[in-house]
């Protein structure tokens, strides 16, 4: 673990700690750093989901940032913290290799299936492409769902303040025999599989 990295998320464990007072639970169902590629698949509530589900991580993870933040010093630093860069949309096929690249690089990279936080607290429907991601990886997929994020950070405020959270970790999912996966139909039930396993930590 680099020493940035570390730094980072140290200081994600204590502010999680003392303003969030962060709860995780099903630590046991982790899938460990050196287990082989994972998808982390987490619903996302808020601009606090990423920092603090790394904090609730043992090892390092991945995570995926607009490629245009990687430009100067700022994004010297978002790649020293194992940010990969992808298109805004997060959902072209160059994306998707590179999230593939990563899974097959045996790292643990954080994906959202919805695609974008919520607006009111609620799951979204899981996008076609984290199916086809794992369909095309055969990744260990490791369901997250994160809860008290969207109180104490809503999408359309400016800054947090202090609510509990809580971070459940669920028993991970294998898609390694599925076998041939092409269609955008196929790929929707993968997702929709995953959501239905990330809902169900609730």
């Amino acid at each position: 673990m680099n020493m940035l990295y570390w730094i980072c998320v140290t200081l994600a464990r204590l502010t999680g700690k003392v303003m969030f007072s962060l709860k995780v639970e099903g630590l046991e169902h982790m899938v460990k750093a050196g287990e082989g590629g994972t998808i982390i698949a987490a619903n996302h509530q808020s601009f606090l989901d990423p920092p603090l589900i790394a904090a609730a991580c043992r090892g390092q993870i991945h995570f995926l940032a607009r490629d245009t933040l990687f430009k100067g010093v700022f994004g010297k630093l978002i790649k020293a913290v194992n940010a990969v860069p992808i298109n805004q949309s997060g959902a072209d096929l160059a994306s998707i290799k590179t999230i593939i690249g990563e899974v097959k690089k045996g790292n643990r990279i954080l994906v959202f299936p919805e695609g974008t936080r919520t607006e009111d607290g609620e799951l979204q429907s899981a996008a076609a492409g984290i199916g086809m991601i794992v369909a095309k990886s055969k990744a260990i997929v490791q369901p997250v769902y994160i809860e008290g994020a969207f109180e104490a950070w809503p999408r359309h405020e400016k800054k947090p303040h202090r609510h509990p959270v809580k971070i459940t970790f669920g028993e991970r999912l294998d898609f390694s025999d599925i076998g041939r996966v092409k269609t955008k139909e196929e790929y929707q039930a993968i997702a929709d599989k995953i959501m239905e396993s990330i809902e169900a930590l609730k």
